[in-house]
Protein backbone atom coordinates (compact mmCIF):
# COMPACT_ATOMS: atom_id res chain seq x y z
CA UNK A 1 0.00 0.00 0.00
CA UNK A 2 2.85 1.79 0.60
CA UNK A 3 3.10 2.18 -3.02
CA UNK A 4 0.52 4.00 -3.65
CA UNK A 5 1.21 7.13 -1.56
CA UNK A 6 1.23 10.28 -3.23
CA UNK A 7 3.08 13.75 -2.03
CA UNK A 8 1.24 16.40 -1.43
CA UNK A 9 -2.34 16.39 -3.89
CA UNK A 10 -3.47 19.50 -4.95
CA UNK A 11 -6.65 19.58 -3.67
CA UNK A 12 -5.58 19.12 0.23
CA UNK A 13 -5.11 22.64 0.87
CA UNK A 14 -5.25 24.34 4.26
CA UNK A 15 -8.76 25.03 4.66
CA UNK A 16 -9.86 21.40 3.04
CA UNK A 17 -7.53 19.52 6.07
CA UNK A 18 -8.87 22.41 8.71
CA UNK A 19 -12.78 21.38 8.34
CA UNK A 20 -11.56 17.40 8.21
CA UNK A 21 -9.87 18.51 11.65
CA UNK A 22 -12.89 20.46 13.10
CA UNK A 23 -13.97 17.41 15.87
CA UNK A 24 -10.61 16.88 16.62
CA UNK A 25 -9.36 20.82 17.67
CA UNK A 26 -13.28 20.92 19.57
CA UNK A 27 -11.60 18.45 21.96
CA UNK A 28 -7.88 18.44 21.74
CA UNK A 29 -7.14 22.01 20.04
CA UNK A 30 -3.49 21.23 21.07
CA UNK A 31 -3.46 18.00 18.80
CA UNK A 32 0.10 17.06 17.41
CA UNK A 33 1.19 17.84 14.16
CA UNK A 34 2.48 14.39 13.44
CA UNK A 35 -0.42 12.82 13.91
CA UNK A 36 -2.31 15.40 11.76
CA UNK A 37 0.15 14.24 8.80
CA UNK A 38 -0.60 10.50 10.02
CA UNK A 39 -4.12 10.76 9.59
CA UNK A 40 -3.84 12.28 6.12
CA UNK A 41 -2.41 9.74 5.25
CA UNK A 42 -4.51 7.18 6.29
CA UNK A 43 -7.44 9.23 5.19
CA UNK A 44 -6.44 10.30 1.69
CA UNK A 45 -3.31 8.32 1.06
CA UNK A 46 -1.24 11.57 0.41
CA UNK A 47 1.30 13.09 2.53
CA UNK A 48 1.77 16.83 3.71
CA UNK A 49 4.33 18.73 4.22
CA UNK A 50 4.80 19.43 8.54
CA UNK A 51 3.92 23.10 7.19
CA UNK A 52 0.86 22.42 5.92
CA UNK A 53 -0.56 20.11 8.72
CA UNK A 54 0.93 23.21 10.90
CA UNK A 55 -1.50 26.17 8.89
CA UNK A 56 -4.06 23.96 8.54
CA UNK A 57 -3.99 22.95 12.50
CA UNK A 58 -3.90 26.93 13.11
CA UNK A 59 -6.97 27.78 10.36
CA UNK A 60 -8.86 25.10 12.29
CA UNK A 61 -8.72 26.79 15.52
CA UNK A 62 -9.40 29.90 14.11
CA UNK A 63 -12.62 28.45 13.00
CA UNK A 64 -13.47 27.16 16.14
CA UNK A 65 -12.29 29.54 18.36
CA UNK A 66 -12.03 32.63 16.33
CA UNK A 67 -8.77 34.38 15.79
CA UNK A 68 -6.69 36.76 17.98
CA UNK A 69 -8.06 40.15 16.16
CA UNK A 70 -11.97 38.75 17.01
CA UNK A 71 -10.78 37.78 20.52
CA UNK A 72 -8.90 41.10 21.83
CA UNK A 73 -12.05 42.77 19.52
CA UNK A 74 -14.21 41.17 21.92
CA UNK A 75 -12.81 42.02 25.50
CA UNK A 76 -13.93 45.96 26.15
CA UNK A 77 -17.78 44.35 26.05
CA UNK A 78 -16.61 41.35 28.11
CA UNK A 79 -14.68 43.96 30.46
CA UNK A 80 -17.54 46.43 31.02
CA UNK A 81 -20.43 43.90 31.70
CA UNK A 82 -17.83 42.21 34.31
CA UNK A 83 -17.77 45.60 35.72
CA UNK A 84 -22.05 45.56 35.97
CA UNK A 85 -22.29 42.41 37.20
CA UNK A 86 -19.61 42.09 39.35
CA UNK A 87 -19.16 45.08 41.76
CA UNK A 88 -15.70 46.18 42.25
CA UNK A 89 -14.19 44.41 39.65
CA UNK A 90 -10.96 46.24 38.47
CA UNK A 91 -10.54 46.20 34.81
CA UNK A 92 -8.52 48.28 32.91
CA UNK A 93 -8.83 49.73 29.61
CA UNK A 94 -12.66 49.20 29.54
CA UNK A 95 -12.75 52.60 28.53
CA UNK A 96 -13.73 53.37 31.94
CA UNK A 97 -12.95 56.10 34.01
CA UNK A 98 -9.01 55.74 35.71
CA UNK A 99 -10.13 55.42 39.33
CA UNK A 100 -8.78 58.07 42.33
CA UNK A 101 -5.88 57.64 43.39
CA UNK A 102 -2.00 58.91 44.64
CA UNK A 103 -2.23 60.78 40.60
CA UNK A 104 0.17 59.16 39.24
CA UNK A 105 -0.53 56.82 35.50
CA UNK A 106 1.05 54.31 34.20
CA UNK A 107 0.67 53.16 30.78
CA UNK A 108 -0.65 49.37 30.15
CA UNK A 109 1.81 47.38 27.94
CA UNK A 110 3.31 50.53 26.88
CA UNK A 111 0.73 51.16 24.32
CA UNK A 112 -0.91 54.59 23.35
CA UNK A 113 -4.37 53.11 22.44
CA UNK A 114 -4.75 51.27 25.95
CA UNK A 115 -6.16 53.63 28.52
CA UNK A 116 -3.72 55.27 31.10
CA UNK A 117 -4.95 54.13 34.67
CA UNK A 118 -4.46 55.76 37.86
CA UNK A 119 -2.06 53.65 40.03
CA UNK A 120 -3.12 53.55 43.94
Amino acid sequence: MASNIGIDHDNLNNNMIAHTLLGIVRCNPSYEIKYIMENMKEKYGYEIMYSKAWRSLRRAVEIVYGTWESSVQLLPKYMRALEKYNPGSICWGSGSAPRQGSGRTKNIAGRRSIRKTTIQ
